[in-house]
């Protein structure tokens, strides 16, 4: 039988309903379809040895949490992001995937400083690998956290370099919140200056 792209990728050796289900899994995922795909994810999850390490076990639990980062229960998310970043032969693209994912659960939390550790991190060792609609997405995020860490000047690079990317890529939705935060900043920045004059 022919293999969808993905599967025909991974190693061999899973028994057939595994591997049934973990093309129905990233399957439902490119369809939309985040309930069916946390579904297949989980029952493999059920089948298989959870603390496995094999590749293809590994990335049913980037799946799994995935889904549930996409579903807005960043707790759970959180802590199988965090699992799988543990995992010292972790695939580089799983890993690529995973720290922009953990930066925006940080933000979404209101943990600052520790969105930005991860985001520093992501610009550092997997910026490269990212299309721009990503890198800009991480470059307005790490705007946003610096902020509100009240870090101005940075945070108004990260903006500008936001915008940049909104531009290139004519995405006016991406313009509308990078322009938003910068009015943020610019806000702040005259507020903060308001209050040192009294």
């Amino acid at each position: 039988t022919q293999q969808c792209n993905v599967c025909s990728q991974l190693p061999p050796g899973q028994d057939s309903m595994v591997s049934r289900y973990f093309h129905q899994c990233h399957a439902a995922l490119d369809s939309g379809n985040l309930d069916d795909g946390f579904k297949y994810a989980s029952t493999i999850t059920a089948i298989t040895d959870s603390n496995s390490l094999a590749p293809r076990t590994l990335t049913v639990r980037f799946l799994k949490a995935k889904i549930l980062y996409y579903k807005d229960f960043y707790k759970e998310a959180l802590s199988e992001y965090l699992k799988l970043t543990a995992v010292p032969a972790l695939d580089i693209n799983i890993q690529a995937n995973i720290y922009p994912n953990v930066g925006e659960i940080y933000l979404e939390q209101k943990d600052f400083n520790k969105s930005l550790e991860y985001l520093d991190l992501v610009k550092k060792r997997y910026f490269h690998l990212y299309e721009p609609v990503v890198a800009r997405k991480i470059l307005n995020n790490t705007g946003v956290c610096l902020l509100h860490l009240r870090r101005f000047d940075e945070a108004q690079e990260q903006f500008e370099k936001s915008i940049a990317i909104a531009e290139n890529l004519k995405d006016t939705t991406a313009l509308v919140n990078s322009f938003l935060n910068t009015a943020l900043l610019y806000d702040q920045q005259v507020r903060q200056k308001e209050a040192w004059s009294y």
